[in-house]
């Protein structure tokens, strides 16, 4: 630093007497701070202008200009002298009292023809600081998930420091950046709010004077008496599930078919982690049902019952806590992220079990051959859709698709016998039509168990005849058309039971029967001629 003169001494008066006589005026471009012990050299090189005289000086004094120093030359070492505040100024003389006698300790002591310079340069001179030496670490962090990351206090510990101030200062891996200077302590910073990566922590020990000291400045271009410690790293871990996108996909499942997600029908992007980990949860993603070891291609959702799940990709650092088959998603500890999820649905019909029947009617009389309502029960069946499906005694052809089973009149279909049974399945089944055959049927979808359906057909001598019908108290049971022979009536209930049976004569051609005993509801009344087997039913309703 370069400083005018602030006062007239009794040296200008001489230099009056004499006006060639001119210390001039001094400057440098060297930084005026010496920092004792560091890299660079403890020299000022001075320069000056507009000095005149017979005889030039370079003088070093104090503040209180006592002299310290009578250098030689224009390159002035500071290396000897203590910590302290120290000017450079030159001396111009024709004619003076010797600098070295003993009586001249103070520019205030000079006499003869003599100019002291005009101004002076201010030399700071300091002591290198020890920054220190650092204990701890390395410390490693789970940043971007939102909780605070601070080194613990106690966590590091600093030993050997020497110097007027103290900092802490975070920089880059490579210490080329300040990224952070806490005002107090290394637990201020918390890395949760910066980005994956390394940092280092560091202990600065600095003079006044010291410029530079910004976030964002390279600590190499501090300038300043200085010195920092070693350092201690931080790491900073991000994990980043990723975004799935693909699905949702349905399976048949139960069926003995491997059911797996095709390879490439999940895309991934987005993901970050040292690693990853596919897991399948239950619906509301809290159950960890599956951990494949490579793919979520190598699921088979068929092992699964029916219900809904879920797909996730897991990124994580370090190994984790509580990733385990069965285990709660809430549980997992360490270093992790989800992505979003991909919804799996599996989808399991069951026919279910009917039970009814069999059921017996005359067609191709005229009269309507149904199945009564409530004579079949359904019972355990599983499905979205459903559809009840009349098929050939051998269950190769579809004969009949209906919504209701009391739906199709079998009296306008030939005399044989067929089956029935409930059908349940999902969206997209092929084929289910009516002439089709049962084995190109394609999708997902399950029979129940079949009720027999026996048709005879209807002719002069297999024709029985009911009045009144509906009955309230009996029946008659009208054998005028019936094949002529010895004959077995029976009564069933709608469920097949049998409530009634009895043989008559040849000759008997009607047959009253009391239904006083019957509850209100819908019966059959079965008559076979016991030597040919022909046999006609009708439906009888009890009121």
């Amino acid at each position: 630093m370069v400083l005018s003169m602030g006062f007239v001494t009794a040296q200008n008066e001489h230099a009056n007497e004499n006006a060639t006589v001119d210390g001039g005026w001094v400057s440098t471009m060297d930084n005026t701070s010496i920092c004792l012990g560091d890299e660079n050299p403890d020299i000022i090189n001075a320069v000056v202008e507009g000095a005149s005289g017979r005889v030039k000086q370079w003088i070093v004094t104090d503040t209180d200009e006592n002299i310290l120093d009578l250098p030689e030359s224009v390159i002035i070492d500071f290396s000897t002298f203590e910590p302290g505040d120290y000017r450079i100024y030159h001396l111009s003389y024709n004619g003076i009292k010797p600098l070295w006698h003993k009586h001249v300790k103070n520019l205030s002591d000079l006499l003869g023809r003599y100019h002291v310079s005009h101004n002076y340069i201010d030399v700071l001179v300091q002591q290198k600081p020890t920054g220190g030496t650092l204990e701890g670490g390395p410390f490693e962090f789970c940043v971007g998930d939102g909780e605070a990351d601070h080194i613990p206090e106690g966590a590091i510990t600093l030993s050997g420091n020497m110097g007027a101030n103290s900092q802490w200062v975070v920089t880059n891996a490579d210490g080329s950046e300040i990224l952070g200077l806490p005002p107090n302590s290394y637990t201020e910073v918390n890395f949760d709010e910066a980005p994956a990566g390394t940092c280092l922590v560091w202990h600065l020990m600095y003079e006044d004077g010291i410029s530079g000291l910004e976030v964002g400045n390279n600590p190499a271009d501090l300038i300043g008496c200085f010195e920092f410690s070693d350092f201690v790293t931080v790491i900073r871990k991000h994990t980043e599930g990723g975004t799935l996108e693909g699905g949702p996909f349905e399976f048949c499942v139960g069926d003995g078919e491997a059911d797996h997600i095709p390879e490439g029908a999940i895309t991934l992007t987005g993901n970050e982690g040292a690693s990853s980990q596919w897991v399948v949860t239950n619906e509301d993603g809290t159950v960890i049902l599956g951990l494949p070891p490579n793919s979520y291609s190598e699921v088979n959702f068929d092992e699964a019952p029916a219900g809904t799940c879920l797909v996730w990709h897991l990124s994580y650092e370090w190994e984790l806590e509580g990733l385990e088959v069965d285990g709660l998603v809430a549980d997992i500890m360490g270093c992790f992220s989800l992505s979003n999820a991909v919804e799996v649905i599996r989808h399991q019909p069951d026919g279910g079990t009917i039970t009814g029947g069999p059921f017996e009617f005359t067609v191709g009389d005229e009269v309507a051959d149904n199945i009564a309502t409530d004579s079949i029960s359904l019972a355990d069946n599983v499905g979205s859709m459903s559809k009840w499906v009349f098929t050939d005694k051998n269950a190769e052809k579809i004969l009949i698709l209906a919504d209701d089973y009391t739906e199709p009149d079998f009296d306008e279909t030939e005399a044989d016998t067929c089956l029935v049974w409930h059908l349940s399945y999902e969206e997209g089944i092929v084929g289910l039509v009516q002439d089709s055959l049962v084995m190109n049927l394609e999708g997902c979808y399950d029979f129940s168990n079949a009720l027999e359906i026996i048709k005879t057909e209807s002719s002069s001598t297999g024709k029985i005849a009911l009045y009144p019908n509906p009955s309230k108290s009996s029946v008659t049971v009208d054998l005028s058309k019936f094949v002529s022979g010895n004959t077995s009536v029976k009564i069933y209930s709608l469920q097949r039971n049998l409530l009634f049976n009895a043989n008559y004569g040849k000759t008997i051609k009607k047959i009253p029967l009391h239904t006083n005993d019957l509850e209100s509801g819908i019966y059959f009344v079965s008559v076979t001629n016991i030597k040919t087997g022909i046999r006609a039913v009708k439906r009888l309703v009890v009121e």
